[in-house]
């Protein structure tokens, strides 16, 4: 799963990137659901036409789990890769419970070898129904202080529910020219490792969401394909990541950088 409470960070290149590699392991068994109800990209940055959307499976429990049945209810990418597109329409968001969402991810990862969601940015009962069965949540952020703020005011939230923030692993999304904050200073006032960086790139990026080509498939020899291919084998692998602080630990940490700002 593919999460981050700030929007603008990168969440569904990294998801459609992690996705693509899935489809290349596992043949015919990678599946990418777009769980951004209201504004969900995969589409686009896919290149694919919507037909049916997560809507009309979300409450179909025999089709979920009936590859036969499910196949219609998918978008097929050049790669092999399964889509289950968002809602066409953010009024259509409603009409899904975070109940909906349970049912619908256990139900397809009984049919797919890796499902791989992007979750955007919205934390509510869907999204948090999707956290609860992740195995593992990739998190991207900026190194800005208002991505951190939120990343840090979601995960004392998330610690206080119980939820099991050992399963995330952090990636720095470097979106900016220009170093704003460093690495070193954003696991400080985190308290957790950055396990990935992502390099700045004025066009790469760019380019593979207006073509709705992958970055991996589109521009595999660069820097950024570079990244994310790792970034990717880590996510579908069983690479131990490290558990994030404790809230006071990153309140500490967190108002350390805000007086070096």
């Amino acid at each position: 799963m593919v999460f981050s409470p700030k929007g603008g960070v990168g969440t569904t290149t990294v998801a459609v990137n992690i996705a693509t590699l899935a489809a290349q392991v596992h043949p015919g068994r990678a599946l990418l659901v777009d769980l951004d109800l209201q504004f969900g990209q995969v589409a686009t940055h896919l290149n694919l036409a919507a037909s049916h959307s997560l809507i009309d499976l979300a409450r179909d429990e025999e089709s979920v789990r009936d590859p036969d049945l499910l196949a219609p209810f998918l978008a097929e990418h050049q790669s092999g890769l399964r889509v289950l597109q968002a809602p066409g329409s953010p009024e259509l968001a409603q009409l899904v419970t975070g109940r909906n969402v349970e049912r619908l991810i256990s139900g397809l990862s009984s049919v797919f070898e890796v499902v791989v969601v992007d979750s955007g940015s919205t934390l509510d009962e869907r999204s948090l129904a999707a956290l609860e069965l992740a195995d593992r949540i990739v998190i991207p952020i900026t190194p800005e202080l208002g991505s951190l703020k939120a990343l840090s005011t979601m995960l004392d939230y998330l610690n206080e529910i119980g939820s099991l923030m050992s399963k995330a692993t952090f990636v720095l999304n470097n979106l900016f020219a220009k170093d704003l904050l460093k690495a070193s200073d954003i696991e400080g006032a985190l308290g957790t490792r950055i396990a990935m960086e992502l390099p700045y790139d004025p066009l790469v990026y760019l380019k593979a969401v207006n073509e709705g080509v992958p970055v991996l498939t589109g521009s595999p020899k660069s820097a950024p394909a570079d990244k994310l291919g790792k970034l990717a084998t880590t996510a579908l692998g069983n690479d131990s990541t490290p558990q994030p602080s404790t809230a006071v630990e990153r309140r500490r940490g967190f108002a350390r950088l805000l007086h070096r700002a």
